[in-house]
Order: C-alpha cells, then sequence, then structure tokens
C-alpha cells in the first residue's frame, strides 16, 4: 500500500519499506530516527504511522494507545510542515509533540520567525539525552593521537591475544547474533536498576527485530569472530550520502578489548565510503555517556522536542 498524503496515515509496513526508503533518500537527513532501522527496531513499542506531506515523510508515533509524537519532518517547508503537524496533534487529540528536531531545523524556526498563529501553542525544549553522537570515521578507524592511546592499545591487545575474523554480516550468522544478543541482556540483567531497566528492554527488542528482518531492511554490518564463534555484532544502515549510522553493537565483554576492536574494524571496513558514523544517543544513562564521549565525538546531533500546548 502506498504512503498516503497527510493527514491520512497507514501503519508501518516491513513490506514497503522500499517507498519508505526512497523518501528517506531523498531528505538525506541528519537524525538517527528518520531510518529504517529505527522505525523497524521500535515499530512494536511506538506503533508507527507513516504520511507524506510536501514529498517529506511524517511519522506519527503512539504509546500505549496514547498518541504521543510526530517525528520531526524535514526540508525547505519545515515551518509550514511543522504548523500542519502541530495543528494535527492539537486538533485532533488535545497535545502531544513533534520530537527529534535538529538543531538545524530549529535555526530556521528562529530565522524566519515563529509564525504568531502557533507561538503561543508550542513550547520548544532541548533534550540532551536524545543528541546523536557523529564521530569521523577516519578518526576511528586511525586512531591517531594521544587521545586514543588507550583504544589503541585495547585494539592491539585484542588483536594480538585472540585468534579472531572480522567477517560481513550474512543471515546465517543471524541466529548466532540472536544468542548472542540474549547473553548480553542476561549479563546486564544483574546490574540494571530502574532508570535504566526500560530503555535497555526497548533496545533489546529493537536489536531483535533489527536482526529478524535483516535482509529484509537492507541493512548491512559485520560479525566479530573468536575461535569462529560470534562474539560481537554490529548493525548499521546509510543515513545520508556521507554518513552511516550504527543502530546496534553488541559484544561478549569477557573478551578484553573487544569494543574498541569491533568499532576499530567497522570504521575501517566503510572508510572509502562514508565521512561520518553517527552512534545514536545515550538516553541519559551515564555509563552510556561516558563511552560514548570517550571517543572524541565530531559534533553532537542536537535535538529538540516542540510540545504542543
Amino acid at each position: 500500500m502506498a504512503i498516503p498524503q497527510f493527514p491520512n496515515f497507514v501503519d508501518f509496513n516491513i513490506e514497503e519499506v522500499g517507498d519508505i526508503k526512497k523518501h528517506l533518500k531523498k531528505l538525506q537527513p541528519e537524525v538517527s530516527e528518520l531510518s529504517v532501522g529505527f522505525l523497524c527496531g521500535y515499530k512494536d513499542n511506538f506503533d508507527f504511522k507513516l504520511s507524506v506531506l510536501f514529498d517529506s515523510l511524517i511519522v506519527f508515533g503512539i504509546i500505549e494507545d496514547i498518541p504521543s509524537f510526530i517525528l520531526s519532518p524535514v526540508g525547505d517547508k519545515f515551518v509550514a510542515m511543522l504548523e500542519y503537524c502541530i495543528s494535527y496533534l492539537k486538533n485532533g487529540y488535545g497535545s502531544g509533540r513533534v520530537n527529534a528536531v535538529s538543531s538545524t531545523m530549529i535555526d530556521i524556526i528562529f530565522s524566519d520567525g515563529i509564525p504568531s498563529r502557533i507561538k503561543d501553542k508550542i513550547e520548544v525544549v532541548e533534550n540532551r539525552d536524545d543528541a546523536d553522537y557523529v564521530y569521523k570515521v577516519e578518526d576511528l578507524a586511525k586512531l591517531r593521537g594521544g587521545r586514543y592511546q588507550a583504544k589503541r592499545n585495547y585494539v592491539k591487545r585484542f588483536k594480538e591475544k585472540y585468534n579472531y575474523k572480522f567477517l560481513e554480516l550474512r543471515e546465517d550468522f543471524i541466529e548466532e547474533c540472536l544468542l548472542l544478543q540474549k547473553e548480553w541482556l542476561n549479563m546486564k540483567a544483574p546490574d540494571i536498576d530502574d532508570v535504566s531497566s526500560l530503555s535497555i528492554s526497548l533496545e533489546s527488542r529493537s536489536v531483535t527485530n533489527l536482526l529478524l528482518n535483516f535482509g529484509k531492511l537492507g541493512l548491512f554490518g559485520n560479525v566479530l569472530l573468536v575461535d569462529d564463534k560470534v562474539e560481537g555484532f554490529i548493525i548499521a544502515e546509510e543515513l545520508n550520502n556521507d554518513t552511516v549510522v550504527v543502530h546496534a553493537e553488541k559484544a561478549n565483554t569477557e573478551y578484553v578489548g573487544i569494543y574498541p576492536a569491533i568499532n576499530q574494524l567497522f570504521c575501517e571496513s566503510i572508510s572509502d565510503r562514508y565521512k561520518f558514523i553517527n552512534w545514536e544517543q545515550d538516553v541519559g544513562l551515564a555509563g552510556l555517556r561516558k563511552s560514548k564521549l570517550s571517543y572524541y565525538p565530531h559534533h553532537l546531533v542536537r535535538k529538540y522536542d516542540i510540545f504542543v500546548k
């Protein structure tokens, strides 16, 4: 079924992923949410519905049957699209929000001036926990300089100590990846507190969805084998012409240096195709934020929520 024109919506359907990718390709998005990996990964949690407005994909999300958000539209007619989205949420549901609005789009709002007819209906709030971490692929492939000394040491130690293979993620590796994901979750369980429990649960379901639909979604990635057993994997997707987004990365930390190693190997493998790598957000988890910052991002894609009053 073709994606209808706004304000009509159709349920997200993996079988229509080709049409969705065509719309996303035109937009050249910078936020990780505007990707088939995000939509498929979190489809069970947010019950995504799709529409098209001024040739931009409009994504409507629902949580537990309560209208929750519209992902930020992107394009030259952003302010006009924003008005339509705000009116749709206000008139149809009384409230809601437009989220994952990049700082680029926010700049457009304030440079053009917020139309008076919606100015009093919205509140713009930055969401630091949702900011995407973007790195130069070359930096993480080469790990040059003093600031990457510790990472280089871990990578060197891993490569020297273990009998490893870094291979393309193929369909025949999916079952092993699913098993590793389950084992990773079991290892994490004793350390999960109430604050991070929901986030990890949602993310785990997302990873499973991506693995089960890997081929249909046209994703790519790699597996890291140690003694011919999958001990790490990465799932990725082209976000725009210059950037790849990593939707999932899991590894068995019993192998010292495995995360720095799989990161370096993956970036090395894509260094001839992409300039940047988007490693998504830290969702406010302190440990994850510390880890992402330790790789020295080139920049953050700052995002905002626009709440409908």
